[in-house]
C-alpha cells in the first residue's frame, strides 16, 4: 500500500475510506480503540478444545483474566496487525460501511464496488463461491456477499445482499475462528428473504 499510495497502509484506510464515512452518533471504526471500559471484553468457551488448547500458543496468564459462568474471559487487547483483523468497530460503524458498499458512495464508487461483488473464476473459468474478500451464497434465492471475522474473544458477520439493496452485521464477545452463518437464521426474520 506505502508504494502506491505514498502512505502506510493504516493511514490509507483511516484517511480514504473511514473518514468520508462521516461516522457519527456512536459509530465507530478504528485501528484503536480509547476507552477499554466503554468495549465489551472477549470470551472463548471455558470447555473447549480451542481454549484448552490455548496455553500452548500463548502465556495464559498476559491474556485471560479469569472464569466466568462456563467462560474464559480475555484481558483487553488490541491485534497488532491492521491489515489482518486490526480494524475494530461496532455495529453502527460496520452498518454505516455497508450502507456506502450499497451506496455506491464516495469512496466507494461503482467502479469499486463492482470487482468487489463480482465473483471470481478459476484461471480454466469455473466460477468459485468468492469475490474480492467477499464469500458468495445465496439465501431464500437471493445472491449475498458475507465476512465473517473473530479470533480471540470475537466473531462478527456482515453481508451484503445487492439485489435488494440490503445489508446486516452480527457481533458477539465470544471466540470465533469459521464463518457459522448465524446470519442465515436471522436475516429470514428481518430482510425480504425466505430460508
Amino acid at each position: 500500500m506505502h508504494r502506491a499510495s505514498g502512505r502506510p497502509y493504516r493511514q490509507y484506510v483511516e484517511e480514504e475510506l473511514i473518514a468520508p464515512l462521516r461516522l457519527d452518533g456512536g459509530a465507530e471504526l478504528a485501528f484503536t480503540f480509547g476507552e477499554p471500559a466503554a468495549h465489551a471484553r472477549g470470551y472463548i468457551s471455558r470447555w473447549s478444545g480451542l481454549n484448552a488448547s490455548l496455553g500452548l500458543f500463548i502465556d495464559r496468564g498476559e491474556l485471560i483474566s479469569g472464569t466466568h459462568d462456563g467462560w474464559t474471559q480475555f484481558k483487553d487487547m488490541q491485534v497488532d496487525g491492521a491489515a489482518y483483523g486490526g480494524l475494530m468497530g461496532n455495529t453502527k460503524g460496520f452498518a454505516r460501511y455497508l450502507q456506502a458498499l450499497l451506496r455506491e458512495e464516495a469512496p466507494f464508487t461503482a467502479e469499486i464496488t463492482g470487482p468487489l461483488f463480482t465473483q471470481q473464476k478459476t484461471l480454466d473459468g469455473q466460477a468459485i463461491p468468492m469475490a474480492l474478500s467477499w464469500f458468495k451464497g445465496e439465501l431464500g434465492g437471493e445472491p449475498y456477499f458475507d465476512h465473517a471475522g473473530g479470533g480471540g474473544g470475537y466473531y462478527c458477520e456482515l453481508r451484503v445482499y445487492p439485489k435488494s439493496r440490503r445489508a446486516s452485521v452480527i457481533m458477539f464477545n465470544r471466540t470465533g475462528i469459521k464463518n457459522d452463518h448465524l446470519l442465515d437464521r436471522i436475516d429470514p426474520l428481518l430482510l425480504p428473504v425466505t430460508p
